[in-house]
């Protein structure tokens, strides 16, 4: 019992004031490494089933510790009533699909701009729908120099070759708007966080399930196959979204989406150390603009009462 509260407190509890927003950085991140994690994938994994796979271990590993974190599984279908959580299982799903075809019709580069560039611009747009939520001079200075830098960043790699690929890319960006806002929303009512992350997790799986009929599975016959697939839903979707939950439980859905801008950051930096991939001077500058705004927001942003 000691275990739980103790657990419970490391992850949710308001160290500082400042604490929440390091949160969400923290789970941007690890969202920041699938892209790696893939590259190490079999050649025949599809970006579907990789999707598909690390929603439905990252529902099941939530789960499985749920216990550690106080909640109870037997709520599973108290929560799976509720409109919010049922928003939170559609973005968590839809984002799979969206991105992986935005990546495959344009590329990796674009794709990851107009997706996580856009999140914060949807996110905050959703926010003042549903919230009526006045955004600081800190938020609109800080969203548009990390916007900005991200375009630098992958200037000279852009290449338009679908137009259904953009809107892909922003349907993509759009999914985590509606789960970061309806995720805001379920954390009023003060039920357990992760049982809500788990019950909406395995929603969306099933959403899925329909995809994994047109894809190949032989991959996971092999161990490296497995052990990416695990890698994807044990951290970067149970363990990143752990601190997600706990830290928009004290922050506002406006920044969270703009902190999200750390993932491309997270992504370049691990493709240059680990698979060898270079970076313009420029493309350098954007990085260490990006980097500068998400201090200046983290730093910025303090705990909601």
């Amino acid at each position: 019992h000691t275990f739980t509260i103790d657990c419970a407190d490391f992850i949710g509890g308001s160290m500082s004031s400042h604490a929440p927003a390091f949160k969400v950085l923290t789970s941007a991140i690890l969202f920041g490494t699938v892209g790696t994690a893939i590259a190490y994938a079999p050649a025949n994994a599809g970006g579907s089933a990789l999707g598909i796979g690390r929603l439905a271990i990252g529902a099941l590993l939530l789960l499985i510790f749920m216990p550690v974190f106080g909640g109870k599984r037997t709520n599973f279908f108290v929560h799976a009533r509720k409109k919010s959580v049922f928003f939170m299982a559609i973005g968590a799903a839809a984002f799979q699909p969206f991105f992986f075809s935005a990546t495959t019709s344009n590329g990796v580069a674009l794709s990851t701009l107009l997706a996580v560039g856009c999140i914060p611009i949807f996110t905050g747009i959703l926010s003042a729908i549903i919230f009526h939520e006045r955004f600081s001079t800190l938020w609109f200075a800080a969203t548009s120099l990390a916007i900005f830098g991200l375009a630098l960043r992958f200037s000279g790699e852009i290449k338009v070759e679908s137009t259904l690929g953009i809107f892909m890319a922003f349907g993509a960006g759009l999914s985590v708007a509606i789960y970061v806002n309806a995720a805001k929303i379920a954390l009023r009512s003060q039920e357990n966080p992760i049982e809500l992350t788990s019950t909406a997790y395995l929603i969306g799986s099933l959403f899925l399930i329909p995809l994994i009929f047109s894809e190949d599975l032989s991959w996971l016959g092999s161990l490296r196959g497995v052990a990416v697939v695990f890698y994807l839903g044990a951290i970067t979707m149970a363990l990143a979204n752990i601190f997600q939950i706990y830290g928009l439980r004290k922050m506002s859905p406006s920044s969270a989406g703009t902190l999200a801008l750390a993932e491309p950051l997270t992504a370049t930096v691990l493709g240059i150390t680990l698979l060898n991939e270079s970076l313009t001077t420029i493309s350098f500058i954007g990085l260490a603009i990006v980097s500068a705004a998400l201090i200046w927001l983290s730093i910025g942003t303090k705990s909601e009462k």
